[in-house]
């Protein structure tokens, strides 16, 4: 049997925590369908894919992770910084329509997976996830 390539970890509705994937747990092997509603006695589990990307700090970004950029605010009529910085914060989600990770900020959805590394590990950290910091995004 084929060992599993994908990274996952799952919210635990009953004990209000998230935990490495449940050993024997069936999965598609797809992205975007990793992120599903299962039943486990009383609890109810999402099951969240790691992207295979990295913030800052070098945390590995999951589905549904909280990500936060801060980028430095430059003038546009010369390009010199004007020290302050622009902080925002999106959920890491899968793009079904077009295959692709991506952070959501609540209205729109931009491409996660082409940005490179080099510029994930500089401008983004992950701040928490939508199941433990929902208030984050607000």
């Amino acid at each position: 049997m084929e060992e599993n390539r994908f990274k996952y970890r799952c919210w635990h509705t009953y004990g209000k925590q998230i935990r490495p994937s449940i050993p024997g747990m069936i999965y598609d092997n797809r992205p975007g369908d990793c992120l599903k509603w299962l039943a486990d006695g009383e609890d109810i589990i999402a099951i969240m894919q790691c992207t295979g990307s990295f913030d800052k700090v070098g945390e590995e970004i999951y589905e549904g992770d909280i990500i936060q950029s801060k980028s430095k605010m430059v003038l546009l009529h010369n390009n010199k910084e004007t020290g302050n910085f622009k902080i925002e914060s999106y959920e890491v989600r899968w793009e079904q329509e077009k295959s692709r990770w991506g952070r959501w900020d609540g209205c729109k959805f931009e491409l996660l997976s082409g940005l490179q590394q080099e510029y994930l590990s500089k401008w983004y950290s992950v701040i928490g996830n939508i199941y433990e910091n929902p208030e984050l995004l607000r």
